[in-house]
């Protein structure tokens, strides 16, 4: 009654033929043409920033001494620390809860950057956690 077809896209990690006229990337995992930019062409940072935020948004922050206005905020997402690897406490849980905010900012005479800012909710500090490319 349902006949599988042979021309699917191959499963992750497969290596298989596309379907005809279909782009394959050349790694399982990699972009395709017109896809957003993928993680794994961000540069990974834990440096302290000082962020201006309003609403809990961040607006503008400061790195290495020049001065970034977030043009755009492109996702918004929270993060919990590895509770295994936390030490012991009598007191809650010591989860390091951080929310990640991906803005586009730009410095004045600058082209535009976009970057993750990270918001450590049990320290109060603020991180560039990574710049995509």
């Amino acid at each position: 009654m349902f006949e599988k077809s042979r021309t699917a896209f191959p499963t992750w990690g497969s290596v298989g033929n596309a379907a005809p006229g279909a782009s394959s990337p050349s790694s399982p995992g990699c972009p395709t043409e017109g896809s957003l930019m993928p993680a794994s062409l961000a540069r990974r940072y834990d440096e302290l920033v000082q962020v201006d935020h309003r609403d809990n948004a961040p607006i503008a922050f400061v790195r290495r001494h020049r001065g970034y206005v977030i043009r755009t905020v492109l996702a918004h997402w929270w993060e919990t620390g590895a509770w295994w690897e936390q030490p012991s406490t009598d007191v809650g849980v010591a989860d390091d809860e951080r929310e990640l905010w991906r803005v586009e900012a730009a410095a004045p005479g600058r082209s535009p950057v976009v970057v993750e800012l990270a918001h450590s909710w049990t320290t109060g500090r603020w991180t560039l956690a990574a710049v995509l490319d």
